[in-house]
């Protein structure tokens, strides 16, 4: 219909709703006689409208709990006793409207007092039948206390039609509202209902129902203190809801519930809402249950314009109502209303752990709208005003720093010196604060893309910008190329970073802070880009200059020194690792205390190192006793608290405690995903660590998808040759293998093996590993004549390197020495283990888990080969 027939037809709609029925009838025959679409139009409209003033609009439990602001007025109550229903004895009615009636009922087997909802007859369908049966089965798995139960559901035909019914648990309570304010609750009992009302819609999701009508009016409370939600889905089992809200949004009439909509639901779109729209009418009865009132004003508005504000304006923050909520209330309220649901709670759950948090004193995982996420909001509304801003700081960087720096050299005077170098770090610490303090950690993945869209402005004339002031560039590219870095773009970090280095070491003297500071940020980024050898001659040098200029003990120090370790983690050095972590851990407890940043991330550390080296108890007892320091100091969603929770999962993952492990890593993944967005390493990671987790749960195409997405991250923005490319290939081609799909394994391990070959050479360990894997996975696949050829050309291209790790040819020896054995080849066998002996240090040398292996293999290969002194022989070597 275009918009003039639509207002053509609006004002017949408007002129015939308030007529009766031969009135109504008249005038549309008298205005409509000409064009009968019209007429059928407005029809379509008149009964919407009539059905919408009664059934959904009549609560359970009669015409006291009707919406604030309908226009429709309550229905007669008829208090008369009704015939029989099927095998229910009417009581009285509650409610009734054009829909339907809601009866006070008696159910005969079992006898009990039930709240019946019985849709008339006339306005069914054979469509709506079949989705009335789907969700009156849906609904009735709800078993929750914080739920009006529905006892039974199903259609009666009395001769004029089926008529479909809900028999739900009556309620005796007050409406959620009044309970609070007839007893008087504080801000702590109305949280805690909030919470129990929060548990309850959860349990609704978690069986795969939105309730998508919450609202004061659908809650009562006991008066044990329980809370109750009606109407868990029966809108929906009637589909007129989306019916309602769409012709009520063209009408331009204001009705009850659109007050409690998300954004998204008052769009008007029903197959845009998740339970994530729940989670937001739940911050808007938190707010109106605190505050006493709505976090909007839409008295006497239009409909059009109450949905306006619900999708555009910011909610009034609860602080301006009452001083008491400041803080962490008002912060856990305006994240459920966020109108970004990426932003919001991702569940009821999360939303009622937060109020659980705050009730319990402990920190909250949510935190107030960053400052960048802030700006980038009034960028939106403001785009002309904002649109040079990085160009002005730039300049107003460029002015001061390099006029203050001028003006320190040329000043004799040693106070005005330190006076405008003071001003100079002042302003260039602003830009900093902009830019590294804008971290993400405080911002979901669409604010990083706003931090990248100003690092790129701020980048783009920097040379015109700021010519011939080469250490306001330094501080500036430092400051940006960091940034870069911190976003996952390591390309345009690269170029900043490395012409800060080049400024610095030009200008600046070696042990220089600036200088020192460059090199501390460039180390991390060659970490990134998985160039351990650099990153590691970069923190060490960084340390041995620090304990020049500040001794050892110094936190500069320590921070380099912690570089060291996370070197040693991408390399997999574990007992270097734990042994440095060790020494540093006890120096920065005695000189830092246990609260410093830098004696916290050395537990983590150790208890990675511990981790790996298969200490786990000691390694779960650390992370716990880091976790919760880093919950409370810095909160849920720091990177570093995030960390900790990845190391403490894999500690239950080795365990095989599954089910513990699970839980932690899902989190991780979630908010990782909320803060960086989906295309970030970090986020990557969590995603990989998840796949792992599918793997050993034997949930292969859950592990194979996220693998997939994990590769086609790792080959986009790591490369080919790095090393979290090389292992994702190697643990999807495990995957491929459990799955029995042996080709494709095969071709993955193949390709990595060759990627390696092209990279590091043929024979580098990278390289002859990959070949080994590829091997195993051969004969452990029983494809043992082709593994056997494998490790035959494996071992002779390992033999040609002269500077070849013995120990590492005697583990390949080993590996294809088990294979010989499962084919009874006891001659090849023997000679394959006898050789790799020798070349693990011989019988007499110090056991390590590889000697100990091949010399238990050769017992099991004499014993096989009725050869029984021998192997005891070799038995009694092992300890």
């Amino acid at each position: 219909m275009d918009s003039n027939r639509y207002q053509e037809a609006k004002k017949l709609f408007e002129a015939a709703r308030g007529l009766g029925g031969e009135e109504r009838r008249a005038y549309l025959e008298t205005h409509c006689a000409a064009d009968e679409a019209m007429r059928d139009e407005v029809e379509s409209l008149l009964k919407a409208h009539d059905q919408l003033t009664g059934f959904l609009s009549a609560p359970a439990l009669g015409s006291h709990f009707n919406l604030p602001g309908a226009s429709t007025p309550p229905p007669n109550i008829d208090e008369t006793p009704a015939e029989s229903f099927g095998h229910f004895t009417i009581i009285r009615t509650l409610g009734e409207g054009g829909m339907g009636i809601v009866y006070l009922a008696q159910q005969d087997n079992p006898r009990r007092e039930v709240a019946l909802k019985v849709i008339r007859a006339g306005v069914t369908s054979r469509k709506m039948l079949a989705r009335f049966e789907y969700e009156a089965q849906v609904l009735g798995n709800l078993q929750h206390q914080g739920i009006a139960h529905i006892y039974e559901a199903g259609t009666v035909n009395d001769g004029n039609g089926e008529q479909p019914f809900f028999a739900m648990e009556y309620v005796r309570g007050r409406s959620l509202l009044e309970y609070a304010e007839t007893h008087r609750l504080g801000t702590r009992q109305r949280l805690e209902l909030l919470g129990k009302i929060c548990e309850a819609v959860d349990h609704a999701h978690q069986k795969g129902v939105i309730h998508r009508d919450l609202k004061p009016g659908n809650i009562l409370v006991t008066e044990t203190g329980q809370p109750k939600i009606l109407d868990f889905g029966v809108a929906r089992a009637t589909d007129s809801d989306i019916q309602t809200t769409t012709l009520q949004t063209d009408m331009g009439q204001l009705i009850g519930t659109v007050p409690y909509m998300s954004p998204e639901q008052a769009a008007g779109d029903p197959n845009d809402l998740d339970t994530r729209s729940d989670v937001y009418a739940l911050g808007v009865i938190g707010y109106e249950l605190l505050a006493g009132r709505l976090p909007y004003k839409m008295e006497g508005l239009m409909i059009h314009e109450a949905v306006r504000i619900i999708r555009e304006e910011t909610p009034i923050p609860l602080s301006t109502v009452n001083r008491v909520f400041r803080g962490d209330v008002e912060t856990i309220i305006g994240k459920a209303l966020e109108k970004d649901r990426h932003r919001r709670y991702q569940s009821a759950r999360d939303l009622a752990a937060d109020i659980d948090r705050y009730l319990s004193e402990r920190p909250i995982t949510a935190r107030p709208p960053s400052t960048l996420y802030q700006f980038g909001k009034f960028t939106r509304r403001n785009r002309a005003l904002v649109g040079g801003i990085a160009a002005v700081i730039l300049t107003l960087i460029a002015g001061v720093v390099g006029t203050s720096i001028g003006m320190a050299r040329a000043v004799t005077a040693r106070d005005e010196a330190q006076t405008q170098l003071a001003k100079a770090q002042q302003v260039t610490g602003f830009l900093r604060r902009l830019l590294a303090g804008s971290d993400p950690t405080n911002a979901a993945g669409r604010d990083t893309q706003l931090l990248r869209s100003i690092l790129d402005d701020a980048a783009r004339d920097i040379d015109v910008d700021l010519a011939g002031q080469p250490e306001a560039e330094a501080l500036i590219r430092n400051t940006i190329g960091s940034t870069y870095r911190m976003i996952g773009d390591f390309d345009a970090a690269e170029t900043h970073l490395n012409r800060a280095l080049e400024l610095v070491e030009a200008y600046h003297e070696a042990d220089d802070p600036e200088f020192l500071e460059t090199r501390y940020n460039l180390a991390w980024l060659r970490l990134g880009q998985g160039r351990g050898d650099e990153a590691m001659t970069l923190f060490q040098d960084n340390v041995e200059r620090r304990k020049r200029l500040y001794g050892a003990l110094h936190p500069d120090t320590f921070q380099d020194a912690i570089g060291i370790l996370h070197v040693y983690q991408y390399q997999h050095r574990w007992f270097d690792m734990a042994n440095d972590a060790e020494e540093l851990l006890e120096l920065a407890r005695d000189t830092l205390g246990n609260e410093h940043e830098h004696t916290i991330n050395l537990v983590s550390l150790l208890a990675d190192a511990y981790n790996f080296l298969g200490r786990y108890e000691e390694s779960i007892a650390l992370n716990k006793a880091a976790l919760d320091l880093k919950r409370r100091l810095w909160g849920a969603s720091h990177p570093g608290t995030l960390a900790n929770m990845q190391i403490l999962a894999s500690s239950y993952r080795q365990l095989k405690r599954l089910d513990e492990a699970e839980p932690l890593y899902l989190e991780v993944y979630e908010r990782m995903l909320d803060i960086y967005g989906p295309d970030h390493l970090k986020t990557n990671n969590a995603k990989n660590s998840l796949a792992l987790l599918y793997k050993f749960q034997d949930r292969y195409k859950e592990a194979e998808e996220l693998y997939l997405q994990v590769l086609d991250f790792n080959r986009r923005v790591l490369g080919e040759p790095h090393q979290h490319t090389l292992v994702t290939m190697n643990n999807l081609a495990s995957v491929y293998h459990q799955q029995d799909r042996l080709p494709e394994a095969e071709r993955l391990m193949v390709e990595r093996r060759d990627i390696c070959a092209r990279h590091f050479g043929p024979r580098d360990s990278k390289t002859l590993n990959a070949w080994l894997n590829l091997a195993v996975m051969l004969d452990y696949a029983g494809e043992r004549q082709r593994s056997v050829q494998q490790f035959e050309e494996l071992i002779a291209s390992a033999r040609q390197d002269d500077a070849a790790n013995p120990k590492l040819l005697g583990y390949f020896l080993l590996m294809y020495g088990q294979c010989l054995l499962r084919l009874e080849r006891w001659e090849d066998t023997e000679a394959a283990l006898l050789e790799s002996v020798e070349l693990q240090g011989g019988p007499e040398s110090t056991m390590t888990g590889n000697l100990r292996n091949v010399m238990l293999t050769l017992a099991k290969l004499y014993e096989t080969w009725e050869r029984p002194e021998e192997a005891r022989r070799w038995r009694e070597l092992v300890p």
